[in-house]
């Protein structure tokens, strides 16, 4: 949590309220399984989506860890407020997260499946999101 405080302090004073509502909605659900489940979902219509080799038999994620650190928030702009009320906002986001994944992929060698189990961990994420 410190880490997230010393980034709120960093940023423009106008959205300091905004990151302190996300980090504690953030540290509400980041463990949840309804959370796991949106990412495992995500996951798999993107592995889905793509063309694997055709030696690869399957690819499955196995866990989730959210990690300690909320994302920060900054840059906020709306690019198009509807007069229903509907509003498009772009942003810069930052996220020292930590997120770590276990996957496993099922690789056909000859007549026998050999599942590799890999680990990736996302350390740090910076970029531009549009919220529609």
């Amino acid at each position: 949590f410190s880490s997230v405080h010393k980034k709120v302090n960093q940023i423009e004073t106008e959205i300091v309220w905004f990151n302190a509502i996300a980090a504690r909605l953030f540290w509400q659900h980041h463990k949840s399984e309804l959370v796991k489940f949106a990412i495992r979902e995500k996951f798999e219509d993107k592995i889905t989506s793509i063309k694997l080799p055709s030696f690869v038999k399957k690819i499955s994620l196995n866990e989730i860890d959210i990690g300690p650190n909320s994302p920060i928030i900054s840059n906020i702009n709306a690019s198009r407020i509807s007069n229903s009320g509907e509003v498009n906002l772009n942003c810069k986001i930052d996220f020292e997260g930590k997120i770590h994944l276990s996957i496993t992929i099922d690789i056909a060698f000859a007549s026998v499946i050999l599942p590799i189990k890999i680990g990736l961990t996302l350390v740090q994420l910076s970029g531009s999101l549009k919220i529609c």
